[in-house]
């Protein structure tokens, strides 16, 4: 499964989705790849403040990889969820058509 919050389609799942990283929740994750295994992240100094580029216009961002999972959060509204595992269900289709074409 995909999911980027800075899209418009998946800003819906914003507050409503728990990524995972080895096992470990991962904080201030706005896009994850279940499949490819990476995570993107906002970086936050010792203090927990955004780091910012040289230009002091954009936060800055890291890519992590390992075994990535995004969950729906248990508190979240029936109606996400339910599209949360419409999404899964047409990327886990769209990998069995491409399977199936090879």
């Amino acid at each position: 499964m995909y999911l980027n919050i800075l899209d418009a389609s998946d800003r819906i799942f914003i507050g409503y989705c728990k990524t995972y990283l080895n096992g470990s929740l991962l904080d201030y994750c706005f896009a994850a790849h279940e499949e490819e295994g990476w995570a993107d992240i906002y970086l936050r100094d010792d203090s927990g403040q955004f780091l910012l580029n040289a230009e002091k216009t954009e936060v800055i961002r890291k890519r992590l990889h390992g075994n990535v999972r995004i969950r729906c959060r248990e508190d979240a509204p029936l109606d996400i969820c339910e599209q949360f595992v419409a999404k899964r269900q047409v990327g886990a289709s769209l990998r069995i058509l491409a399977m199936e074409s090879i």
